[in-house]
């Protein structure tokens, strides 16, 4: 009679063995070492999965005869377990828009050759879960009308002159309204005039933790109303030809009684000569080869020009003027800074484009607007 414990002692260990070496191998549970977190707000949620390999290689080694994890034993049992770990993968599908109540399935792949090798026999190498629990989305318009493009509110500034200017958004609204909590990011770099420019919202971690999400995560700009450089010379109306011409007008009144050089392609001087009649000629525009134009323009003024002593007389002489600072302001005007200093005299035309022009013609299209 006292052998019988020892008996049931033994048959208990029997069991405990074979329960942990089932179809020939140590059993291990693979849905134990395995954390599903789903993340976000009802209908927009993620699933994240992740496998504790520690815990998994504690298990099996105490599965194998070793309880410590330093020991000998454990080392060989790591060891063994190596080559499955390698070929070990694993995910959850469908992993991203998820709402509760949806159901998800996590899946093991792996080398069936080296889970023998190592004596496993796996449970759950798939099974199923279903979402809940997940915080119920609060929505937020980021660019809502009310509040949007205001000045009280998401202010937007365009600064500098298009396409070389920046938008800037400063968000004013109110902290009781979860709009405060947007950030807006505008990428207008080189946008040209009255092309978009894509602003884009996105909330902290914070709002997304308390269920904010956004209704719409980007919003096309036009970028219209603004300084902008000329886009045509239909953007020049008479009126703003009308007051330029009047400004240089103004301008060479006193020309008969300056001292002025000609060149005319054998770049001889005339000294000492007297300019008369001068009158306005054109504007030319300088268009880049990209088809924006620069900010600069130039009026061309004709002139007589009569020699001194042996000196011959240029009749028709051309010269060009700067005109800086042009574009067209927000309102449509036209902005423009006229210079009073001048090129010299070219005999004609022709002359000049082959002597003032060549410096600009290997960037520029030279574009010539008449005044009426």
């Amino acid at each position: 009679m006292k052998k019988l414990p020892a008996i049931i002692l033994t048959l208990a260990l029997l069991l405990t063995a074979l329960s942990l070496t089932a179809c020939g191998g140590t059993s291990l549970d693979l849905k134990d070492y395995t954390t599903v977190e789903f993340t976000g707000v009802d209908g927009d949620a993620t699933a994240k999965i992740s496998f504790d390999f520690a815990a998994f290689e504690e298990a099996y080694s105490a599965a194998n005869g070793s309880s410590d994890p330093f020991s000998q034993k454990a080392f060989e049992n790591s060891a063994k377990l190596m080559s499955f770990e390698d070929s070990l993968d694993y995910e959850v599908t469908p992993s991203e828009g998820l709402s509760n109540g949806d159901e998800v399935e996590v899946t093991f792949t792996y080398s069936k050759d080296a889970a023998q090798k190592a004596g496993l026999s796996l449970k759950n190498t798939s099974y199923k879960l279903t979402v809940e629990e997940l915080t119920e989305a609060i929505v937020i318009d980021a660019f809502d009308p009310a509040v949007f493009n205001t000045d009280t509110g998401v202010m937007i500034t365009y600064n500098g002159i298009a396409p070389n200017g920046s938008l800037s958004i400063s968000n004013k609204v109110e902290k009781s309204n979860p709009i405060s909590q947007v950030t807006y990011k505008a990428d207008s770099d080189g946008v040209a005039y009255g092309d978009t420019i894509t602003i884009t919202a996105s909330l902290p971690k914070t709002a997304e933790d308390e269920g904010y999400v956004l209704k719409e995560e980007t919003y096309e700009y036009p970028l219209k109303d603004v300084d902008h450089l000329l886009t045509g010379t239909d953007e020049l109306t008479a009126d703003d030809k009308s007051a330029l011409k009047t400004k240089y007008e103004t301008i060479i009144k006193g020309l008969d009684r300056e001292h002025y050089y000609d060149a005319d392609g054998t770049w001889y001087a005339i000294i000492g000569g007297v300019v008369k009649n001068p009158r306005i000629g054109d504007i030319y525009l300088l268009k880049k080869n990209d088809g924006t134009y620069e900010n600069k323009a130039f009026v061309s003024v004709y002139a007589d020009i009569e020699g001194d002593g042996e000196d011959p007389n240029c009749s028709n002489s051309i010269a060009y003027y700067t005109v800086e600072d042009f574009y067209i302001k927000a309102d449509g005007s036209l902005n423009y800074n006229a210079q009073d200093y001048a090129t010299d005299f070219y005999a004609t035309e022709d002359v000049a484009n082959k002597q003032y022009w060549k410096d600009y013609t290997a960037e520029y299209n030279i574009e010539k607007v008449s005044f009426d």
